[in-house]
């Protein structure tokens, strides 16, 4: 079978085109190609770092400078009463509406965004720990869970948060096939929404603690 100089340009085309769109699914999805298997980080824009920066001064704001220390200070009451402060400015700062509820559950689930009603679902008992790892988590989960609200806003509203229509399909798209942990935690770990809410929450404590 004799090859062409024409076979030859369009397998090369059809090889661009195969690696173009693993690029692309690479910077869109953050699936680590050189390391299979390792979670990646996902990018952020510059109005995300904008807002990383002014979560961790309201962070700040709200719990001092030694925010352990301070946490443990706390009555539980206090510690409640702080943490609805400080999501009540994070809200306000993305502009958020979301009904915050807060639950007891020693089986440690962190907490949960849920968009049918727009509530914020936090365990308390991950604030009300005495371990500094707890306390820590807390607050991640607090910014890893608005961050689930802001990408459903952005894909409700376009121009939200500045988000690119192609990023909010995308998000869209995670979405409506979404795998939650229970079923498979490794492909949970490494979908665009989670990548995106992990990597968002990560730059905002970082150097808080």
């Amino acid at each position: 079978m004799s090859i062409t100089l024409g076979t030859i340009v369009t397998a090369l085309l059809v090889a661009e085109v195969v690696c173009a769109a693993v690029e692309f699914l690479h910077d869109l999805w953050g699936y680590c190609v050189n390391a299979p298997g390792t979670l990646c980080t996902a990018e952020m824009s510059e109005t995300d770092i904008k807002m990383q920066e002014q979560t961790r001064d309201m962070i700040h704001e709200t719990f001092g400078e030694n925010i352990i220390e301070s946490v443990q200070d706390m009555d539980a009451a206090q510690r409640i009463k702080s943490a609805q402060n400080l999501i009540q400015a994070l809200q306000k700062e993305y502009d958020l509406d979301v009904k915050v509820e807060f639950y007891g559950d020693d089986r440690h689930q962190c907490g949960f965004y849920n968009s049918r009603d727009n509530t914020l679902n936090l365990n308390v008992a991950d604030l009300l720990s005495k371990t500094p790892e707890r306390i820590q988590e807390f607050f991640d989960t607090i910014i890893h869970e608005l961050r689930h609200a802001v990408q459903w806003k952005a894909i409700r509203e376009a121009g939200y948060w500045n988000v690119e229509e192609e990023r909010s399909k995308a998000w869209a798209t995670n979405f409506a096939n979404y795998i939650s942990a229970s079923v498979d935690p490794k492909e949970y770990a490494i979908q665009l929404v989670e990548m995106d809410a992990r990597t968002f929450a990560s730059g905002c404590l970082e150097g808080v603690f």
